[in-house]
């Protein structure tokens, strides 16, 4: 229930954050973002303020 509200609350701001820096979400972005833990949506959801390209933020691991 509340874990699954938070998981997909995050997906879906970094999916925003995603679109409005870098554009359309790639596949290969879309398959990564969708198999991520909690921690990892976490990290990238900040990370994203400072990676220079989607490449360099889904490379950052928990």
């Amino acid at each position: 229930g509340l874990e699954k509200g938070l998981h997909e609350g995050m997906e879906g701001m970094l999916r925003k954050q995603v679109q409005l820096k870098f554009g359309p979400i790639p596949l290969w972005a879309d398959e990564r973002i969708s198999a991520a833990t909690n921690e990892q949506l976490e990290i990238w959801v900040t990370a994203i303020l400072s990676e220079d390209t989607l490449e360099a933020l889904l490379a950052l691991r928990g």
